[in-house]
Order: structure tokens, then sequence, then C-alpha cells
């Protein structure tokens, strides 16, 4: 037997196509280090859920890059690396990345598509994102003089820096610049120990153990998931009953507003740092197209 966080793994693709049952339980912070935030005034706030995309659009989301900057960033780092290994004699192609095609719907708050569930139980529907490599495809594999080549110009290359959900700044990188994604990790943190979260979060347990499901607690990050038989016909059950029970107590909602409302608190705390933040953003983002157009 399995929870949902045993096997929420995502694909290796240069843009996160899905969340999985919130961020990382490394990238939140301890209860000793939670700020002390009122809720005065942000009643009112909410998440946007997409119905139509299956996404969610959050306060915090205007101060991380949107999917056209990391694609850019991205191709620029890539081509920086195909000029590092031109310039010392060996071989590599970059490319820019894929338009991801339709995403599946976002996992934050577990699976809360029934037809998606119904569809492709706890796998991701990835749509036609390609994977390969082309410096492998090329007709033949790279040298071991370029995978040298290749290791060295990683190392020494100074790397545009991207935030989006789920980045973390490395200890020789500034910490302002991806405040945006650590106060989104901050006001999840803050949301998960919220009363209304605990309520609507019992209110979707009974409904798993009314559907025949056996829950666990405190798995990492998500406070209750329902275990996930290994059987792949159970395991489809067991995802479309958990979207059903989340569409039965309105979950994905209250959860969101819940989070979307200490985002908007935080963001008026930190507003100041998170402009600078933007400002420094747009400069990398001018930085790589810069890149991508002298290429």
């Amino acid at each position: 037997m399995r929870t949902l966080t045993a096997i929420c793994v995502a694909p290796l693709l240069v843009l996160t196509l899905a969340s999985c049952a919130g961020p990382s339980p490394a990238a939140l912070p301890t209860e000793s280090t939670l700020p002390s935030v009122s809720l005065v005034g942000y009643e009112d706030v909410s998440v946007l859920v997409d119905e139509s995309t299956g996404q969610f659009v959050f306060p915090i989301d205007a101060y991380l890059m949107d999917t056209d900057a990391l694609r850019s960033v991205d191709y620029a780092n890539d081509i920086l690396v195909q000029q590092c290994v031109t310039a010392a004699g060996g071989s590599y192609v970059a490319t820019e990345p894929e338009q991801p095609g339709a995403q599946p719907a976002d996992r934050r708050y577990g699976l809360w598509d029934v037809a998606e569930a119904a569809q492709y139980g706890y796998a991701l529907n990835v749509g036609e994102v390609s994977l390969a490599d082309p410096n492998e495809s090329a007709g033949q594999d790279p040298t071991e003089a370029d995978a040298r080549i290749l290791d060295g110009c990683v190392a020494e290359i100074d790397f545009l820096p991207s935030v989006g959900r789920g980045s973390l700044a490395s200890r020789d990188q500034d910490p302002e610049f991806y405040l945006a994604a650590n106060l989104m990790n901050t006001a999840y943190a803050l949301a998960t120990a919220d009363e209304r979260w605990t309520a609507i979060d019992q209110e979707w347990e009974q409904c798993l153990i009314d559907a025949g499901l056996e829950t666990v607690h405190d798995q990492e990050s998500v406070p209750v998931s329902p275990v996930v038989p290994d059987d792949p016909e159970l395991s489809l059950r067991t995802a479309v009953a958990e979207a059903e029970c989340s569409v039965s107590v309105n979950r994905v909602q209250v959860l969101g507003d819940v989070e979307s409302q200490y985002q908007a608190a935080l963001i008026d705390q930190q507003q100041a740092a998170l402009d600078e933040s933007l400002a420094e953003q747009k400069a990398v983002v001018d930085e790589a197209a810069s890149i991508i157009t002298g290429k």
C-alpha cells in the first residue's frame, strides 16, 4: 500500500507542469519560525480556480515569473552552455523549450478533477511535451570529451536565476530574489495550521472513510491523505473517490481561499521588497532576451 505523497513524483521537465500536494516539506518554515499574521481585512481574498484549465491563480503569482519568462530564462541558460562548450571545442545544441501542451489539473490540494482522476488516476497527464534530449538523439551519443567539457562549463557558468512556484535559493544566491516563492511556502504553512483548513480536511476525510478508503495523517506536508492501493484498479477507484470527495466538500476552493488570504497579508507586509524582486526579475528576463537574440 502506498500513500499519495509516496507516489506523487513529477516528471523532470524544465517547467513544472503540476503541483503535487503542496510544496516540498524541506521548503516549509517550521512552526517556531512562522511570522505572526493577522487576516483582518483579508477575509474576502480568494483563489481563482479555473475549472476549464484545472489551474489555480493565487495573489502571489503576480510576483513570480510566468511560464513564458521561465522558458526564456531556461533557453538563455542553455545557450550559455552551448557557447561555452563550443568555445572549448566540444559539441552541444541549445534547444528552445517546447510550448507545454494541456496541463493536468493542479494537485496542490490533491485530486479534485473527477474526469481526469477517472482517466489517469494518480498518474500525470503531461500532454505532448517531449522529453527527448537533442544532444542524445542527433545521431550519436555525446563523446566522453564532450561530457567532460559540459561538466566543466556547467560548473563555471553564472546561470541566470529564475523564480517560480517551488523555487528555492541556494546558499550563494540572493534570497530576496526568491522572496515571492518563500512567501508562498510561508503562507501554505500558515494555512495548514488554520482551523478552517483542519475543519474542511475533517469533512473530506470523513467522506473518504464513508467511501471505504483508508486515510493516513502527517505525511510530510500533507496533513491527511488517502492510502493508495498497489492494485491498479483499486488505485483508480481511490483516485476517483478522492476527487469526488474534494468536490463534495468544496475543499479546493476553501483551502485555496485560506492560503490566498495569508498570501495577501504577507504581500502587504513585504510589498517594497517584492517590488524590488520584480525589478530584478525583469532585468533577468531582459538579459535572457538579449542572450537569445544574439545567439
